[in-house]
């Protein structure tokens, strides 16, 4: 599966499950807003489905961040 701008994408080529969120930047400052949006939607969408399975995972990975400093506390 892959998530890109259109179908004529390289990724698109080599992927069964296509998603497209059109973003043509004017510029090289402008926002990936919506492909984030997208991108977020489907990972809440397949947390929903996995249930309690992603809150463990997240725990377990959030204690392997914690301890490998991965993040700094704010």
């Amino acid at each position: 599966a892959s998530v890109t701008s259109d179908f004529n994408s390289p990724l698109a080529s080599q992927s069964d499950i296509v998603v497209t969120v059109p973003w043509k930047p004017l510029s090289f400052i402008d926002s990936f807003t919506a492909p984030l949006c997208m991108m977020n939607c489907v990972i809440l969408g397949v947390s929903q489905k996995l249930g309690g399975k992603v809150d463990e995972r997240l725990k377990d990975l959030e204690e392997i961040w914690r301890e490998t400093g991965a993040y700094i506390p704010i």
